[in-house]
């Protein structure tokens, strides 16, 4: 059986997906990460009371990678500094 999904574009600038079963909805929540030209796509369940007009997402957890990172740079000292000038790790 073939997944099916609909999405409308809410009038506050939200997308919101409807699936047609629980089952569909979290095949593609376990299959995040999702990105849009390179930009990561947040996808999470809709509680039953959610507030358009509200800026739900203050915070996003991002993965960043440090390519050819020094080696005397991997103890959790330095990686701590270096991930305070981004934010709070977790």
């Amino acid at each position: 059986m073939e997944m099916q999904c609909h999405s409308n574009l809410h009038d506050s600038g939200w997308l919101v997906f409807r699936f047609s079963s629980e089952a569909d909805m979290l095949k593609v929540l376990r299959r995040c990460p999702y990105f849009v030209q390179g930009t990561p796509l947040v996808i999470k369940p809709m509680p039953s009371y959610f507030d358009f007009g509200k800026p739900d997402m203050s915070f996003v957890p991002v993965w960043i990678r440090f390519p050819n990172l020094l080696l005397e740079c991997w103890s959790q000292t330095c990686l701590s500094k270096i991930n305070s000038v981004i934010g709070k790790p977790i």
